[in-house]
């Protein structure tokens, strides 16, 4: 949901993706410090919103603003190998696996 919020406001895989991570930071830290956060996903997708409005805003978007000819998206290859035969579960339960401590922190039932 709070990717989907993001990718939405900001047409970016990439800001999005930043924008929920420093959205899930600023929980952590909240908590850390001692707020009391009742409803933590009505708190993250508000996070999220106002980082995505703000992000045009931003410095790094304005230092980050190209003139020239882009370069086009890369193309993504065909897995090889064992890769090539696992399914999307199997890929989802070793992404899981995977996931960074704060992911785990703040998203427990998953």
């Amino acid at each position: 949901m709070l990717f989907s919020i993001a990718y939405g406001m900001t047409g970016s895989v990439r800001d999005a993706e930043d924008i929920v991570q420093d959205a899930l930071v600023g929980l952590v830290w909240a908590r850390r410090r001692g707020t009391a956060v009742e409803e933590p996903k009505a708190y993250l997708a508000r996070a999220v919103t106002r980082l995505s409005i703000n992000h045009p805003r931003s410095a790094r978007v304005r230092r980050e603003t190209y003139v020239g000819a882009w370069l086009p998206e890369p193309v993504v290859a065909p897995l090889a190998g064992a890769a090539a035969q696992r399914g999307p579960a199997e890929h989802a339960d070793l992404a899981r696996g995977r996931r960074p401590a704060l992911f785990r922190e703040v998203v427990p039932g998953d």
